[in-house]
């Protein structure tokens, strides 16, 4: 489950990253479909939950805290769940290689 969710983490920070580039072009359309795209990303992170190798752990409020900003669908909290995953997925990555 952990790799499961690690994987997912791994993907949204990664396309996360690539998808909050500046634009170089500023038109309309490439604005609503860039938003579009953000509102996707908050879509996927409302979409997880606490996994049982999470509870009662460091980062058991960081996942929860990032699903919460995932559904209330504003984009301009999607830096602060960026680094709340960040924190869930360095977790998962030390426990693993412990």
């Amino acid at each position: 489950m952990a790799a499961d969710l690690l994987e997912t983490i791994k993907t949204w920070r990664s396309i996360y990253t690539s998808i909050s580039a500046p634009d170089t072009a500023d038109n309309s359309k490439d604005h609503e479909f860039h938003e579009k795209w953000l509102l996707g990303m908050l879509k996927v992170v409302s979409s997880l939950g606490v996994i049982d190798e999470l509870k009662n752990t460091p980062v058991e409020k960081h996942m929860m805290k990032a699903v919460e900003d995932g559904k209330i669908k504003d984009i301009s909290r999607l830096d602060d769940i960026y680094v709340l995953l960040g924190e869930v997925e360095r977790y998962i990555t030390d426990r693993a290689m412990a």
